[in-house]
């Protein structure tokens, strides 16, 4: 048993109260009350409840998407934790320099990439910023944080690659990765618009040669136009067989409309990729670089690499059919729901 019964009582009565009728400093009396006669681990978990608490406080009042607010939650969520484990810190407005730099040295220990810590340290600011801290937190350049190199690397996919793939997924019977990798390398789809995507989209692609995003980033609608015949080819195929499947127009091309099925997809997508990707890649690949190109990078790959395929060939055809530097790069950024031409530098090969 844990503490004593009267300890229990109190934590099983915190446990069912709605968080929204606490304030803060209600939340810091309840739970000190609550856990002082837990074990350690036991403290450091209510301890990061708590302070998970104040940061849903906080976005909950914001104007971000749903989308920010969950990376924004799930980032922070890593961080209380640190901080409950590490400093038994109570208040997310006592955060000071010393705790980020910690933080940051920990991410650093467990060889976590720039760019994720980068993401990580923005969803911490951000919230932090909001919490009515007087505390000011230090910058990226004065955390000795490693310099992102988007530009850098080449991290497209060969075409033997995504041939593994498919052949991988549909050994496996996913058919869903075999089909999603399809129209991500063909058509440039963020995995989220992806698993978004419903069959009357494909529909309406087909008749007007060009596909439409409802969801984008930020959510922002665009058009993908096409270049090829294959394109047409390729959703012909996938909708004939979703319709095989017992798909209607307003059904999901790859979930059911059970409640959290899209990110149950979006999860399966992550995961297998994730699992299988790295094997499937050719050991010699970095050694076939055309000349004057880009090197090819050895980590952080995933379904955004498929994006950067799609990109690379894309600028390549419209360069070919007479397009400027200047206009493919902007007809690219556009397609892929940037609106930036420079953007194209980082999926450039």
């Amino acid at each position: 048993m844990i503490g004593n019964e009267k300890t229990e009582s109190v934590l099983e009565q915190l446990d069912k109260q709605p968080w929204a009728v606490f304030s803060t400093e209600e939340l810091e009396r309840q739970v000190e009350k609550a856990v002082k006669e837990l074990p350690p681990e036991e403290i450091a978990k209510k301890m990061s409840w708590n302070l998970q608490v104040q940061v849903k406080k906080i976005l909950r009042c914001n104007e971000n998407s749903i989308a920010s607010k969950k990376r924004c939650a799930a980032a922070c969520k890593r961080f209380c934790d640190f901080l409950a484990a590490r400093y038994h810190l109570k208040n997310f407005k006592n955060v000071e320099a010393r705790h980020l730099r910690a933080y940051v040295e920990y991410l650093q220990s467990r060889g976590l990439q720039p760019s994720y810590i980068d993401t990580e340290l923005s969803c911490i600011r951000f919230v932090h910023n909001h919490s009515g801290s007087k505390n000011m937190l230090p910058e990226n350049k004065d955390l000795k944080l490693q310099k992102r190199e988007p530009t850098k690397y080449n991290r497209g996919l060969l075409e033997s690659e995504i041939a593994a793939i498919m052949t991988r997924a549909i050994g496996m019977k996913r058919y869903d990765v075999a089909m999603g990798a399809t129209i991500v390398k063909n058509f440039g789809l963020r995995k989220d618009e992806l698993t978004y995507l419903r069959i009357h989209v494909l529909e309406d692609a087909i008749k007007t040669k060009q596909l439409h995003v409802y969801n984008g980033k930020g959510g922002q609608e665009r058009d993908i136009p096409f270049d090829t015949k294959e394109q047409t080819e390729i959703l012909e195929k996938i909708l004939e067989y979703a319709k095989s499947k017992g798909k209607r127009s307003a059904d999901y091309l790859f979930c059911d409309d059970h409640t959290h099925s899209v990110k149950r997809q979006k999860d399966s997508f992550t995961n297998w990729m994730s699992n299988h990707l790295y094997a499937l890649l050719d050991p010699n690949r970095k050694q076939m670089i055309k000349k004057g190109k880009k090197e090819r990078a050895d980590k952080g790959y995933g379904w955004h690499a498929l994006r950067h395929t799609y990109a690379q060939r894309t600028y390549a055809l419209l360069r070919a059919r007479g397009y400027s530097d200047k206009a493919a790069r902007k007809e690219v950024s556009e397609r892929l729901g940037h609106h930036r031409p420079d953007i194209t530098k980082v999926y450039e090969e």
